[in-house]
């Protein structure tokens, strides 16, 4: 990357990080948009930090810029957080960075004839274990056992293509991620498609996608196969692998029932089980092996939800209320979002079609952040911003057989983990659990 674009880059960072009329006034030594600053860095991936070590770090990197004559203590930066931040500027931030040209730029290389491929899902989220928190959200019980941490059901709407959050939702953790989708996809767009996994597919909400013209790809398992006596014949009959059926909303307060006609297609897995998909996209738009291949597209959400867990440590959450929890929330996906922006800028450059490792697109977030917000930028900050960046364009990440593994529940919880201890399992390749025998 040439120094002339990573100084364009920089400048485009350094104007949204400043220029945010919609944010609070200054307060004394603390601004929201300071205060935006040392959140995402307490969030980005490094060593663990809390309030005090992030303040120094931000105060040793950008004390001169911030006319810091030292290091504020984290007692303000909490009073900051609580009087100076709201969730709604840090999405609203978020959607201006998602409107930024390089930004667009990666959805569109994504895109499948023209249309967006939108993942949606959901994700049980760990809280710390606050009265506050344990209200608000509750914790999962078993029989009589209840358990220690509350916990967040965190639903999101995921561009495939730019890998990036379009949408987010926070629900106590006995909410429905079907609640959450009827909620949030009236806000998508006419070309977007909406691909999901099992647990979503109903009566009702497939009519509401069809009447409301929401394109989807619903994969269903036996349980919901059940409730819909209409798909009897097309199970039982081997040979018609897609057909188009009218599904009737089963609503009690839906007088008449409101009907759409749902195509339902079908695969023959290895294993001898059948995988079902639902969808509204005709067959002239799409083929039977084209709708898989959109259905396995949602594994991106997968993947970035394993990301927020694993390398952004989401669960270690530093906040005890309600708001501070959803201000970190929202600026874990804020920072995606800027992963996928800076994403752009290395995808131009590199011209490779190549999707990068975004594990070393992150190592490297603190640096540019703090680059970004200075006025002033030396050569050497901006070579050592170039050659972070070509680092990135050099790791592209290879597929690696042999790491699938068999899921089992290690907690009465629901928390589910990989067990890599049983031997056998390392090299095969097993069959996805699929709910329909033949």
């Amino acid at each position: 990357m040439r120094l002339s674009d990573a100084s364009s880059l920089l400048s485009t960072l350094h104007s949204y990080l400043h220029d945010q009329p919609h944010l609070g006034e200054r307060h004394r030594i603390w601004s929201a948009e300071t205060t935006t600053l040392v959140l995402l860095a307490m969030l980005i991936p490094s060593q663990p930090a809390g309030y005090r070590r992030t303040i120094t770090n931000v105060h040793e990197e950008l004390g001169d810029e911030l006319d810091w004559k030292r290091a504020p203590d984290a007692a303000g930066f909490v009073r900051a957080r609580h009087n100076l931040l709201r969730v709604d500027d840090l999405i609203a931030l978020q959607r201006r960075i998602m409107d930024d040209e390089l930004t667009r730029e990666m959805s569109a290389a994504g895109r499948w004839k023209g249309y967006r491929v939108i993942a949606f899902d959901g994700s049980w989220w760990l809280l710390p274990s606050t009265p506050d928190l344990i209200k608000h959200y509750g914790q999962p019980t078993q029989g009589k056992t209840t358990a220690y941490q509350p916990q967040v059901l965190v639903s999101t709407l995921w561009d495939t293509g730019s890998l990036q959050p379009i949408l987010w939702n926070d629900q106590p953790y006995d909410g429905s991620e079907r609640c959450a989708l009827i909620n949030m996809h009236e806000k998508l767009a006419d070309n977007d498609i909406v691909v999901a996994d099992r647990g979503l597919p109903s009566h009702d909400i497939l009519v509401d996608m069809a009447i409301t013209k929401r394109l989807f790809v619903f994969r269903m398992i036996a349980k919901e196969m059940g409730a819909f006596h209409e798909l009897v014949p097309f199970i039982r009959n081997r040979k018609i692998k897609d057909q188009t059926i009218l599904i009737s909303c089963s609503g009690a307060d839906c007088t008449p029932a409101p009907a759409e006609f749902i195509r339902f297609v079908k695969r023959r897995n290895l294993d001898g089980t059948w995988t079902i998909l639902a969808t509204n996209l005709p067959a002239s738009l799409a083929t039977v092996e084209e709708l898989f291949y959109l259905y396995g597209r949602r594994w991106s959400i997968e993947l970035a939800y394993r990301d927020v867990k694993m390398r952004y440590r989401a669960e270690n959450f530093h906040g005890t209320t309600v708001e501070f929890v959803r201000q970190e929330i929202a600026g874990v996906f804020l920072l995606l979002t800027l992963e996928s922006m800076i994403d752009g800028a290395a995808h131009r450059q590199a011209q490779t079609g190549k999707r990068f490792s975004r594990a070393a697109l992150g190592d490297r977030m603190k640096k540019i952040l703090f680059t970004a917000w200075r006025v002033r930028r030396s050569k050497a900050d901006l070579l050592s911003v170039c050659r972070g960046l070509e680092a990135v364009t050099f790791i592209t990440i290879p597929i690696r057989p042999g790491r699938h593994f068999e899921r089992i529940c290690k907690s009465q919880y629901g928390r589910w983990r990989f067990d890599r201890s049983r031997k056998g399992l390392a090299g095969a390749i097993l069959p996805p659990v699929q709910s329909m025998v033949a």
